[in-house]
């Protein structure tokens, strides 16, 4: 399941949007008409009761770890990347520093569960 899958798109037009002339100065160097933006994702809260309810390994954090390359170690799906994130409620990967643990759920699958409801 793409992290883009079910987020909205928005259309940014200068012909179009009122105020997306902003915009038009990208749109000539990249020589496009329009460009189009997803919105910010709206995760569910991750209460205590959800989290103690999915089990989980703990990675100690060093230098070159990334989302995706957890996901595609834990998972085998570097697009999955999100789900580990929205577990350690840490966004980016600039909000781990070494030396951190982070829990990685072990079954996507539970996880997901919390995501199409």
């Amino acid at each position: 399941m793409s992290r883009y899958s079910q987020r909205q798109e928005r259309l940014n037009s200068p012909k179009t949007d009122e105020g997306a002339q902003i915009y038009q100065e990208l749109m000539d160097k990249r020589n496009v008409r329009q460009i189009i933006q997803y919105s910010t994702p709206a995760f569910p809260p991750l209460t205590s009761q959800r989290r103690q309810s999915i089990d989980y390994d703990s990675h100690v954090w060093k230098r070159g770890d990334r989302f995706f390359k957890l996901a595609y170690q834990y998972y085998g799906d570097p697009d999955l990347w999100y789900l580990i994130a929205w577990f350690n409620q840490t966004p980016t990967e600039n909000h781990v520093n070494i030396g951190d643990t982070i829990m990685v759920p072990i079954s996507p699958e539970r996880v997901l569960t919390y995501f199409n409801r």
